[in-house]
């Protein structure tokens, strides 16, 4: 079968030669009978008038001759143009009828043809695949004939509606069941178009099977439903397997803490720790596992909480101090001047994500040291994108390792794990946790000279009116009720609340709780503050929350949720809740006091916003310090101004005086929480001036003195501690050091405040 191209080639238009000599075939045959007719003219002529006279006659026929040559050969050019230009068209138009036949013949989806009385009227090869009906089958037949019985009537209404639509050129697309030759159902896509030709209604109608397709959407449904329920199952299965798993961690770790706090023998106090870090290290692994999960899950989300950066940083290098100092590493942490401190994000994702990474660097670091570094990369009116790195002189990253860093369960080399411990999920979760929030985490190392692992994150700066310091409030006497359902997290509550002279109620189901705080308020005898489990039984700490909010009669009772599980949204769910509290469990006693200080600070005097703000452990940790007044004892100027600088950066408020009398009489005159003395100034140095002050301290305004001398003897060590000074800093003073020292002193003295 000639194709196409093949056919046209075989009726190609004809050209302006072949006009020419189809005139001339014309023009010289009828000129040859005129110039025969005229020489006989001439030849009759001459045999009757003479010579002369037929030559005269004959010249005058040809010249008459001549003259109608002329238009007849015009006449023969354009009757053979004429014909030329009929058949021209008539070969293109064969031309375009067979490309179109071509092209409809070999479509993909079918097309069918329909007349204003649904009678088909073509019907191309792909409906015959569709179908199974062959063109002389389908051809003049209604097209209800590929329609299923049941719908017939309903599609021959709503055609005859589409014909009478003159302006109705064309129908949206649309999905239905039609019927095949073998009696077989298949889903089709059918879209109409009306294309009159010459008075007549046609309808065009392309056809195309979407049964498969259908199936795989279908099946695609299923399985995405199929997933959803699995990861709706496997989040509620990991936040009851991390509940029931941290709350005896709760008791393990919180009762360690109150242990540690206790007199013990040296021996006692090893034998503690080691309980405390294990427990430390148990829970770790545990959140890592957890978190895995719920990134995998989908289920990760991110909190949006007011925090200090600053603090953040020195926190975490604070937290890891100590096991770099057991390695003789040097941790540092540099912070430019030019990074906002006072921002807004979720600062437990961002802490977690620095310690995995400085407890990465510590773990692969022999000698040397390792520093966390704050740059900012750029500052908007409301927003800063920060790089946060950490740099190691350790052992390093082969170029090949590097790309399985980041996968979950993948170390280096196999013999770390043996070596060093760990699951290899640390830096899988970092990487997915710094993607949450908008940024990107990479590594640059040299294998045997170090590593320097980065991030970036934007975050939001915080409006200067929310940054309020913690209130200074005495818990002496105040009513506190425990909600729990464990007997043992309200024994690890309600040690430190007596210490601190609280009067405890507790509550092992939500219902007593209601009742308890119901009765005190018609007794005259209301509660101060509630601190509710999430859990509690019978209703849930959420639940409860609400409950209180609603009675008049207790509504006005602070309230502080505790979780064991600390599930992202927990805090924002709270706070709609009526909670002026959130905290996770295990509790450092430290945290604690600082949160009621707030909470019932804050219920105490009206609020200057509208809305409160949610006490959570990242707000009073950090602000600790903007709470905390220190007296800068120091004669030299110039250490003056960098023991102020250093205070003022790392959001301490400072005072100083030039030697040891003016401390004692700044003393008398301010109650300072720490004094910074220097051991050798004029008129007092800095060991009489502490006798004196020792001497006249009550145990309630008993300031906590810091040598900081230039001397490093143990002598001299030795003389700061006989002089009723309880630590020592010896200069040049570092400011990491002396903010761990500061931060140390002050955790401890609220922790330990005593009863009035």
């Amino acid at each position: 079968m000639p194709t196409p191209e093949e056919q046209a080639s075989s009726v190609r238009p004809k050209s302006r030669r072949t006009l020419r000599r189809r005139a001339l075939a014309v023009f010289l045959p009828a000129s040859a009978v005129l110039a025969a007719l005229v020489v006989l003219g001439g030849l009759a002529l001459s045999a009757l008038t003479g010579f002369a006279a037929g030559l005269h006659l004959a010249a005058l026929l040809a010249g008459i001759t001549a003259l109608l040559g002329i238009p007849l050969a015009l006449l023969s050019f354009r009757l053979a143009a004429s014909r030329l230009e009929r058949d021209n068209g008539l070969a293109a138009l064969r031309v375009d009828h067979q490309r179109l036949a071509a092209l409809v013949g070999n479509a993909r989806d079918g097309i069918i043809t329909v007349d204003a009385a649904g009678v088909i009227r073509s019907w191309n090869g792909a409906c015959e695949r569709i179908f199974g009906y062959t063109a002389e089958e389908a051809v003049g037949r209604e097209v209800t004939l590929i329609m299923p019985e049941r719908l017939r009537a309903r599609h021959a209404a709503a055609f005859r509606g589409f014909v009478a639509q003159a302006q109705a050129r064309e129908k949206a697309p649309l999905e239905q069941p039609a019927l095949c030759k073998n009696g077989r159902e298949i889903l089709v896509e059918i879209s109409l178009t009306s294309c009159p030709a010459a008075g007549e209604f046609l309808c065009a109608a392309v056809v195309r099977d979407v049964t498969q397709n259908r199936r795989n959407r279908d099946a695609l449904m299923a399985a995405m439903e199929e997933a959803t329920a699995s990861c709706r199952a496997k989040s509620s299965f990991l936040a009851t397997m991390s509940h029931e798993i941290r709350t005896p961690m709760n008791g393990v770790v919180g009762m360690t803490d109150l242990l540690l706090e206790t007199q013990l023998t040296e021996e006692q106090r090893g034998y503690a720790e080691t309980v405390w870090n294990c427990a430390d290290a148990l829970l770790t692994l545990i959140n890592d596992i957890l978190d895995f999960s719920k990134i995998e899950a989908g289920r990760l989300e991110l909190e949006r909480t007011e925090f200090d950066l600053v603090t953040l940083i020195e926190d975490v290098a604070d937290l890891l101090a100590c096991r770099a100092q057991e390695k003789g590493l040097c941790l540092a942490n540099l912070i430019d001047p030019g990074v906002q401190r006072y921002v807004i994000g979720d600062p437990g994702r961002l802490r977690q994500i620095l310690v995995n990474l400085t407890g990465n660097a510590i773990k692969f670091t022999e000698k040397g040291e390792v520093t966390i570094r704050c740059l900012p990369l750029g500052v908007t009116e409301n927003e800063m994108r920060v790089r946060l790195s950490v740099t190691d002189t350790g052992i390093g990253i082969s170029e090949k390792a590097r790309g399985r860093l980041f996968q979950a369960f993948s170390q280096v080399d196999a013999s770390n794990a043996r070596r060093f411990g760990g699951t290899g999920l640390g830096l899988a979760i970092s990487k997915q946790l710094v993607e949450l929030m908008g940024g990107a985490i990479g590594l640059e190392s040299e294998e045997g000279k170090g590593s320097t692992f980065w991030f970036t994150v934007n975050l939001e700066k915080q409006p200067e009116e929310s940054r309020a310091p913690i209130p200074e409030i005495d818990l002496n006497g105040r009513r506190v009720l425990v909600a729990d359902g464990h007997a043992t997290s309200r024994e690890s509550l309600r040690v430190p609340l007596a210490k601190w002279g609280c009067r405890v109620a507790e509550a092992d189901t939500a219902s007593a709780a209601l009742e308890q705080l119901r009765r005190g308020a018609e007794q005259g005898a209301a509660f101060d503050l509630a601190l509710v489990d999430l859990h509690v039984p019978d209703a849930g700490g959420e639940a409860l929350g609400r409950q209180i909010k609603s009675d008049p009669a207790i509504a006005g009772t602070p309230l502080v949720l505790l979780a064991a599980v600390g599930m992202r949204g927990d805090a924002m769910r709270a706070k709609e809740a009526g909670f002026a509290g959130y905290l996770t469990k295990p509790l450092r006693t430290s945290l604690l006091f600082d949160c009621l200080a707030v909470v019932l600070g804050e219920a105490r005097a009206p609020a200057p916003r509208t809305e409160r703000r949610l006490v959570t452990r990242h707000l009073v940790s950090e602000e600790r310090r903007g709470r905390v007044r220190i007296l800068v004892a120091e004669d030299n100027p110039v250490n003056q101004r960098v023991a102020l600088l250093q205070l003022k950066r790392a959001g301490f408020r400072a005072d100083t005086v030039a030697n040891g009398k003016e401390a004692v009489e700044a003393l008398q005159r301010e109650a300072y929480d720490i004094v910074l003395m220097d051991c050798h100034m004029p008129e007092m140095d800095g060991y009489e001036a502490t006798r004196v002050i020792r001497s006249s301290a009550t145990e309630r305004r008993r300031p906590t003195i810091i040598a900081m001398t230039a001397s490093a003897m143990e002598d001299e060590r030795r003389q700061c501690f006989e002089a009723g000074m309880d630590d020592f800093i010896s200069k040049p003073v570092k400011a990491e050091t002396l903010v761990d020292v500061l931060d140390r002193w002050t955790a401890q003295e609220r922790a330990e405040q005593p009863a009035s």
